[in-house]
């Protein structure tokens, strides 16, 4: 019994090792952030949240690094103290953008900051055609060239953003994610530990052990965060910016993410739409961007839209969520070495093997977009593609929302992209597009 236990001590510490190292820090974003990060779930997601996201597993090293993040933008120096911005609770893309006017004049450059926009075109897929096809190498005249082999796909975005307030014809749209936490989000977070809930069960009914509720507590400490999930800036939809959408024709096959939002009708006195404007988002890592709109409803995306409301009670209670969230799996070894029978040892240890497994999976598989709000507007761009329409998505709510149309193209080399953005930027600021 002794050598057993001695093993199981030594297989403890090792899972404990392994799974420090690979889990991923974003699981905490989800803690803090679940309106965004739960906001896209659907059908198709819930065997992956179910199998591969349950935070039971050795996360005291990612719950360490987003403590000294969140310590080192002075969030825990009182109340209205730190900066939210490039912490966890809402993380800093790093990138610039440029603004043109109609003229194509260059105004200034800023910080994107939170950007959604540019999270959800830096995983558009590359569809089959841009893999068969041989790129063209284009000269200083635009002539095309010859041939020339593909050294890395480089993606020119262009998003084109516009107002839609409410009318008689029903629409669907991506909900709100700066809110309180819906139902959604909570029946995400259920899912998510459906694993460890069931294990949890087991040992009650099998063991008749109270150490069954180790199982249940990475639940109960979700669901604590998200009941005290800081609400966040929302999104405006001025009135001054409403204009008759080019509406295309749109299924009401969609995903369970969508509210219901409207389109103008016929008879509505609209306004003229605001002057637009054209931002080159500089993310050449991920592709060429450019982002067309009136620049009110533009800049709230790299502003204020999405950043944390202040709430010192709330942001005390999910910094405890963190620190709790630290000590699951220390506690847990604890107990499994100390006072369980050698039979639940091994059934402890087997279930940490799963979660270190799980994140290994999840981090190598991209899990970090998986239901979040990024993935549904993705999913609803490349359905209207598939069915051959011109590829728009709603973001919003009852009382507005913003439609978002793209137009994708892949080049198997940088210059040709870098080429193709400069025609593109010259043919919108002279209204040849």
């Amino acid at each position: 019994m002794a050598d057993q236990t001695a093993v199981n001590n030594a297989l403890g510490t090792i899972l404990g090792y392994l799974g420090a190292e690979i889990a991923p820090p974003d699981l905490f974003e989800r803690l803090l952030w679940p309106q965004r990060f739960y906001n896209g779930l659907s059908l198709t997601s819930v065997p992956k949240l179910a199998l591969l996201m349950t935070m039971g597993g050795p996360l005291h090293r990612a719950a360490l690094t987003t403590f000294d993040n969140i310590l080192h933008n002075d969030l825990l120096k009182g109340k209205h103290i730190g900066h939210m911005l490039g912490s966890p609770f809402y993380a800093d893309s790093g990138l610039k953008y440029t603004v043109y006017d109609s003229q194509g004049r260059k105004e200034e450059e800023e910080y994107v900051r939170n950007d959604l926009w540019t999270r959800v075109l830096a995983h558009y897929p590359i569809p089959s055609s841009a893999l068969t096809t041989r790129p063209t190498a284009y000269t200083e005249g635009d002539i095309p060239a010859a041939s020339t082999r593909i050294r890395a796909f480089h993606k020119v975005s262009y998003l084109k953003l516009s107002a839609v307030h409410d009318s008689s014809q029903p629409r669907v749209v991506t909900g709100d994610e700066t809110g309180i936490a819906t139902l959604r989000v909570y029946v995400a977070i259920v899912v998510t530990e459906l694993i460890s809930v069931t294990i949890g069960v087991v040992v009650f009914a099998i063991w008749r052990s109270l150490f069954g509720l180790l199982w249940f507590v990475p639940l109960i400490l979700k669901l604590i965060s998200a009941a005290f999930s800081l609400q966040r800036e929302p999104l405006k939809v001025p009135e001054l910016l409403a204009s008759r959408p080019r509406t295309p024709s749109v299924s009401s096959k969609t995903g369970k993410s969508e509210v219901s939002c409207s389109t103008p009708s016929s008879t509505e006195t609209l306004t003229e739409p605001a002057p637009t404007k054209i931002f080159e988002i500089h993310n050449e890592k991920h592709g060429f961007l450019l982002i067309e709109g009136p620049e009110e409803l533009v800049l709230q995306f790299f502003r204020h839209y999405g950043h944390p409301i202040r709430n010192w009670c709330r942001e005390s209670v999910q910094l405890l969520m963190i620190i709790c969230m630290g000590f699951v799996f220390p506690v847990g070894l604890v107990c499994c070495l100390v006072w369980m029978p050698v039979s639940l040892q091994y059934l402890w240890l087997t279930y940490q093997l799963y979660t270190t497994l799980a994140m290994h999976i999840y981090r190598f598989t991209g899990g970090c977009v998986w239901a979040t709000t990024e993935e549904q507007l993705l999913r609803q761009f490349v359905q209207a593609g598939e069915r051959g329409e011109p590829q728009i998505a709603y973001l919003g709510g009852p009382r507005g929302c913003v439609m978002a149309e793209i137009n994708v193209t892949f080049h198997g080399r940088y210059a040709e992209g870098k080429a193709h953005l400069e025609r593109l930027l010259l043919s919108k600021t002279e209204g040849r597009y």
